[in-house]
């Protein structure tokens, strides 16, 4: 009991820890402006109000969502700063001395950071979203939310939590490969090219269904129009092989470089 109390405690702490950089406080202004932008691209560049009819709250969700995760790479940017960042920082500057000083085994004192650093994306990732449904109905004027469009907002927030929670996972693994900053940049980078080149992998192998990147789309797909969807890979997968993508890949890259760091000399 005693254990599981340090372990909770240490989850606490890192959690606070990471609340009190500037990285939520920076993240929250740079993600209205992110999505104010590109909400202004839909109307003022691409005219959107001359081809969709606005009719409830939910209706510019799906082309919010495709500008702002479909065609940009900037929520996945985010997380890879924050993961890296907050992976890496104490061994930076030394003070992963301190942190495995703890009453807590170095897996404990890794699982707790891990964890202060997939709830703080998650985070994010609702605040994203919960952005796109109050700027789809402010500039839609309407608050009407009808049960029939409710049902498949709910469905994509969720799988893209769970898309976005599971990359910090194998950001997180890739980072503490590393001792500094810009290494851990860098191994994060290479894991990224990495995973990106397998997605080239010839069909006759059969990994296809369980490639991390083919499924970069798959969270937004039930609500995008079908032909925007016809070049992309793995949207039409079930739920089983997602989740297993999406736990299985991050968990190796973390195993692995956990298993590194338990072996790693600490006091330089």
């Amino acid at each position: 009991m005693k254990g599981s109390s340090f372990f909770c405690d240490a989850i606490r702490a890192e959690f606070l820890k990471i609340w009190a950089m500037r990285f939520p406080r920076y993240s929250a202004a740079g993600l209205v402006a992110f999505v104010g932008l590109m909400t202004y691209e839909l109307f003022a560049g691409e005219h959107l109000a001359d081809h969709v009819h606005l009719t409830s709250a939910l209706t510019l969700v799906p082309y919010l969502s495709m500008a702002t995760w479909g065609d940009m790479f900037v929520i996945p940017l985010y997380i890879m700063g924050l993961a890296t960042y907050c992976m890496t920082v104490d061994s930076q500057y030394g003070m992963i001395r301190v942190g495995c000083a703890q009453p807590l085994s170095r897996v404990s004192y890794i699982a707790a950071k891990s964890l202060a650093i997939l709830l703080h994306s998650a985070l994010f990732t609702s605040a994203y979203f919960l952005l796109l449904v109050a700027v789809s109905a402010v500039a839609g004027g309407s608050l009407r939310m009808p049960l029939a469009e409710v049902l498949p907002i709910v469905f994509v927030y969720l799988r893209l939590l769970v898309f976005c929670v599971s990359f910090a996972w194998l950001i997180a693994g890739a980072a503490l490969f590393r001792r500094t900053l810009l290494e851990s940049f860098v191994s994060a980078i290479l894991v990224i090219v990495a995973l990106i080149w397998i997605n080239m992998m010839p069909m006759r192998f059969g990994f296809n269904p369980y490639l991390f990147f083919r499924y970069f789309l798959y969270p937004i797909s039930p609500i995008l129009r079908k032909e925007w969807l016809s070049d992309y890979p793995n949207i039409g997968n079930p739920m089983w092989q997602y989740l297993v993508t999406m736990v299985a890949t991050p968990a190796i890259v973390w195993s692995l470089a956990l298993a590194r760091f338990i072996r790693r000399d600490i006091t330089e």
